[in-house]
């Protein structure tokens, strides 16, 4: 009799230890679960910042290309003035050279024709 009251209480023990176990492993595996839900958050929250970054980077890239065209357009106004203005001042030149050799011409011709 002795023998079965201790056998059963000795299996009262061992179910509580098992249950207790069994309480232990939920309770890590819940805490687990809760940190693992907070790392994924702050990876979620990260990555949206992330995102957010590369779409800002993506507006500043645009603007500053859009200013690289403007001041490239600005750039060949500017050659092509530049250019006008040397081919007009060498049209001058030109001028200037025909009119000087028009009057000799007419020199010559008088001189021939007197």
């Amino acid at each position: 009799m002795i023998n079965e009251l201790l056998l059963g209480i000795l299996g009262g023990i061992g179910c509580f230890l098992s249950m207790a176990s069994l309480a232990a492993s939920l309770i890590k595996y819940n805490s687990n679960k809760k940190k693992e839900k907070k790392k994924k958050e702050s990876m979620e929250k990260i990555q949206a910042q992330i995102e957010k970054t590369m779409l800002e980077l993506e507006k500043i890239r645009q603007k500053q290309l859009s200013e690289i065209m403007e001041l490239r357009n600005t750039l060949n106004e500017s050659y092509v003035s530049n250019e006008m203005i040397s081919d007009n001042i060498e049209m001058k030149k030109l001028l200037e050279e025909l009119k000087k050799h028009k009057g000799s011409m007419n020199e010559k011709v008088e001189n021939k024709a007197s």
